[in-house]
């Protein structure tokens, strides 16, 4: 039941763009995969909004391996390079 409510509800933020919603959106409870499926997505959203993904998606890349970078495209600097090999 639980990997439904939250899946549910990030997909519910994201059709609503509601800019009060996102920003209580906690990016840090979301999955690696969740997070790269939202790259890209976010340009509507407030800058607190695109500035606490960033943040946290940062975070992620500080400690992902050379495979998992390469599974989301992430290129030396740390910037997205492609789409996510999301498989």
């Amino acid at each position: 039941m639980k990997k439904f409510i939250f899946p549910a509800m990030t997909a519910a933020i994201l059709m609503t763009g509601s800019p009060a919603a996102m920003a209580s959106a906690d990016f840090s409870s979301m999955k690696t995969e969740e997070l790269a499926g939202l790259r890209g997505k976010l340009q509507e959203e407030t800058p607190e909004t695109r500035d606490a993904f960033t943040k946290e998606w940062q975070k992620r890349i500080g400690v992902m391996s050379a495979e998992e970078k390469q599974k989301y495209g992430v290129t030396q600097n740390g910037a997205a390079g492609q789409e996510p090999n999301c498989q």
